[in-house]
């Protein structure tokens, strides 16, 4: 969390190696913020980008006494994802829905690379969740009148207000077509279904459902994409220490890693390497493992492998279905020639 006030005093890795006189290769390697008595980041615990307040990280490069931050809890502290999400009492994956739907469009401030929301507008939003903001009628002919990526906040808006709401109604209201709307809500509940489920793992699915208002008609199916949904939450941290051991090869950045399901339920996942890299990126599928990626922008939309990556190709066809991190990172610098 950054405090009220401090937003113009907040450095990254980058700020910090600089302020030491370290080289950025070695001081990511290093890591000579994970120290005993280097002041803590100020990004939450886990987050990918860090952050630092300049003025207690400058005092302890001082070897003077670092200084306490300003008393959280201010109408303008800044909260990035994981901290907001847990303020709205949603988990991230479900935030990532919700900010981008209209009530908080445009209410974010990017510092240090990394989105934050000020206090006073989670709270804001919180008071306002259950009364929707929404369209109505689709015109003959037309497309669907909500942008894609504002669909699932637009929708959680009206299950917030009616649980019970069928596709045919969300189509109205958000003028989009019935079997987008029909994807939307089923995606939707399950997401909420897997929030119950993960903060109380002892509910009974079928509970949680009910709990929620699912309609008795699709529950099942929401249960069972609540179910992939649960698996593909499972499944992010392995990606993730996947990612960890990209970066520290030097191979990616920091990044929030993809993981979604494929129409089929099929698990699949995705990470952005960096530019000068053998290949763009790396897609993980069920029961396939790890293969190259023909884009950065739209990893798992991509269809073939990139030009000239055999070496890549096969070292990762060699390997298990989910193989170590650095075994990955060995693939990838292996078949540029970098070993």
């Amino acid at each position: 969390m950054i405090r009220a006030g401090c937003e113009d005093r907040v450095w990254t890795r980058k700020d910090v190696a600089a302020a030491m006189g370290a080289r950025w290769s070695s001081f990511r390697t290093v890591r000579p913020y994970q120290a005993a008595g280097f002041p803590p980041p100020v990004s939450s615990p886990g987050a990918r980008v860090l952050l630092w307040d300049a003025v207690q990280v400058r005092a302890h490069l001082d070897g003077k006494p670092v200084p306490d931050l300003p008393p959280a809890g201010g109408p303008e502290d800044l909260l990035d994802r994981q901290e907001a999400a847990e303020h709205v009492g949603v988990e991230p994956v479900s935030w990532d829905k919700y900010r981008r739907g209209d009530r908080l469009k445009g209410t974010s401030r990017t510092v240090g690379g990394v989105e934050h929301w000020p206090r006073c507008v989670l709270d804001a939003y919180v008071q306002g969740r259950g009364v929707p903001l929404l369209p109505v009628g689709r015109p003959k002919g037309a497309g669907d009148m909500v942008p894609r990526d504002e669909l699932s906040a637009r929708v959680a808006e009206l299950l917030a207000a009616s649980p019970a709401v069928t596709a045919r109604e969300v189509a109205e209201r958000l003028a989009v077509a019935h079997t987008t709307a029909t994807a939307h809500l089923k995606r939707t509940r399950a997401a909420l279904v897997a929030d119950r489920l993960t903060a109380d793992p002892h509910w009974a699915p079928g509970d949680v459902a009910a709990e929620l208002g699912v309609p008795a008609a699709v529950r099942r199916t929401v249960l069972e994409a609540a179910r992939t949904e649960l698996a593909a939450r499972a499944l992010r941290p392995y990606v993730r220490g996947v990612a960890d051991a990209l970066t520290k090869a030097g191979l990616a950045l920091d990044q929030d890693v993809m993981v979604t399901a494929t129409d089929d339920g099929t698990l699949a996942a995705a990470v952005v390497l960096a530019e000068d890299a053998a290949v763009p990126a790396l897609t993980w599928l069920e029961g396939q493992g790890w293969r190259p990626a023909t884009g950065r922008r739209h990893p798992l939309a991509d269809n073939g492998a990139p030009e000239h990556t055999e070496g890549v190709t096969a070292r990762l066809a060699a390997l298990a279905d989910r193989p170590e991190g650095t075994e990955v990172a060995a693939a990838v610098r292996g078949a540029a020639g970098l070993f």
